[in-house]
């Protein structure tokens, strides 16, 4: 299914706390039908400045197209400054610059991308009322959220937006529902209406009926964005039952599942902001790499002479599992893989393995991935500490650093075959921050796989993906993510210019 997020973004900062979190409804949405398996994508105007190329390489990791968004030189993002105290907002005003981007233009390109889509999700706050008329010949259905605010729910703004929707959303947490039902019925709605309502059961109401949804269960650590991910799990939800624009609901029995939707809002509850991706204030004192998929792209290179090995001994080749699972893996997970297509132990297996590899040595200069030099240059020029903390073994980052000529480019060379749990085990990434002698919120760690993100994450840094073509490798956990060393480049000078 293909899930639009279309209109605002926004960077929700906690002044008190140095860090901010991207969000806006458009974004919300549009991670959350991402995480929900959805082909999501996201359409709003984007600044240039150091917040918009956090939100881009934010979406990148959530798997969020936004291609379509139109990047606005010298914009500046809006940044909502608040304060948060024993785990309430306090909010304190909103920095929109003079070069806000604004709303996405409904040019017609644009209008034809939207109309396109299974689901577009928008709201009052998006600014893109004047898209509505515009978007009646989509071939989806098309939610509207009204907010909060009585200014949203005149009787002239209601007649403006109805007759372009098909399901509208209000926020009316903590409301009695006789005030609920004094609403509907002022306002003979022609499509469904939902009412979220806090930690209360949400509404659905439709011409002809009504049902309740459930609760969410649970503590939340955080409940910003969270009627973005209701919506958005219902919507999807309805769809996939066979909901279209024009159409009736879906039967009773199946509202109450989709209604269910309060699980997935629950669990996006449970993370800071309104989906994770902190951005941290604070200077940059170091910036920690992986090695192989960063500075070389071996992994495939490795993959296709265990591959041969396994062949040779008349076994089958690695299957796409295996090759997933051995992604930034150990020594020791690469041998109990291999081992068990051949019915041998990882310990049996190694010295037959190692043997093979050393017969077919990896040409490392040919594998070194473009601008990781001018990355690890500028990064000396700076004065940042640079440290490698590889999961290969060390004679194999020598022999690397040896044939690429880079080991004068870090200060810290660490390997996990000195510590008894290596990646996801965040201690590696701890012990290189020691040897770089820096904070792990002073560290900027660069990574390609699941084990290692995970790892970084743990230590407590600021992790940056590089994405890879291959592998079914998930970058969510990384706080950005980027396609090219050239892009890390560009992002850390503004990062790293920033915090001096």
């Amino acid at each position: 299914m293909k899930v639009l997020g279309l209109g605002d973004n926004v960077f929700d900062s906690y002044d008190n706390l140095g860090i901010a979190y991207p969000g806006g409804n458009a974004v919300n949405v549009a991670v959350s039908a991402s995480r929900l398996g959805h082909e999501a994508s996201y359409l709003g105007r984007v600044a240039d400045d150091l917040w918009g190329e956090r939100l881009l390489g934010t979406l990148k990791a959530e798997r969020v197209d936004a291609s379509a968004c139109e990047i606005v030189p010298g914009g500046t993002t809006k940044v909502c400054h608040q304060d948060r105290i024993d785990g309430e907002r306090h909010f304190k005003g909103v920095e929109l610059g003079e070069a806000w981007p604004g709303a996405p233009v409904p040019s017609g390109p644009a209008v034809e991308y939207a109309c396109g889509f299974d689901a577009i999700l928008t709201s009052c706050n998006a600014k893109v009322d004047d898209w509505l008329p515009l978007l009646d010949g989509r071939q989806g259905v098309l939610s509207y959220d009204f907010g909060e605010k009585d200014k949203y729910r005149t009787p002239e703004n209601l007649a403006k937006i109805a007759p372009h929707i098909d399901l509208a959303q209000f926020s009316m947490s903590g409301t009695d529902q006789a005030v609920i039902d004094e609403f509907l019925a002022s306002w003979q709605f022609d499509c469904p209406v939902l009412v979220t309502r806090g930690s209360l059961p949400p509404l659905l109401s439709w011409d002809g009926g009504r049902v309740h949804g459930v609760a969410a269960a649970g503590d939340a650590v955080d409940t910003m964005g969270a009627g973005d991910s209701f919506v958005t799990a219902l919507v999807t939800s309805l769809v996939e039952r066979g909901w279209r624009r024009g159409a009736a609901l879906p039967e009773t029995s199946r509202l109450e599942d989709a209604l269910a939707a309060a699980a997935h809002a629950a669990r996006m509850c449970q993370v800071e902001g309104a989906f994770g991706h902190a951005a941290r204030d604070g200077e940059v004192r170091a910036v920690v790499f992986d090695m192989d998929g960063v500075i070389i792209e071996s992994e495939p290179l490795y993959l296709a002479i265990i591959d041969d090995f396994l062949t040779s001994r008349g076994a089958t080749k690695l299957t796409e599992e295996d090759r997933n699972a051995m992604y930034g893996c150990t020594t020791q997970i690469q041998n109990m893989t291999i081992a068990k297509h051949l019915d041998e132990t990882a310990e049996e297996i190694a010295p037959a393995v190692t043997a093979y590899f050393a017969a077919r040595p990896i040409d490392y200069r040919e594998a070194l991935i473009p601008g990781i030099r001018e990355l690890l240059a500028w990064l000396h020029e700076e004065g940042i500490a640079v440290g490698l903390a590889s999961s290969s073994s060390m004679p194999e980052i020598r022999q690397m650093l040896d044939e690429c000529e880079l080991g004068h480019a870090f200060n810290a060379v660490v390997t996990g075959d000195d510590f008894e749990e290596s990646k996801p085990n965040p201690e590696i990434y701890l012990h290189t921050f020691g040897e770089l002698d820096c904070q792990p919120g002073e560290a900027v760690v660069v990574e390609d796989s699941e084990y290692g993100i995970t790892a970084g994450r743990r230590a407590g840094a600021e992790v940056v993906a590089l994405c890879k073509t291959h592998g079914n490798i998930s970058d969510r956990d990384a706080t950005l993510a980027f396609d090219t060393h050239q892009e890390i480049l560009e992002y850390l000078k503004r990062r790293i210019g920033e915090s001096k």
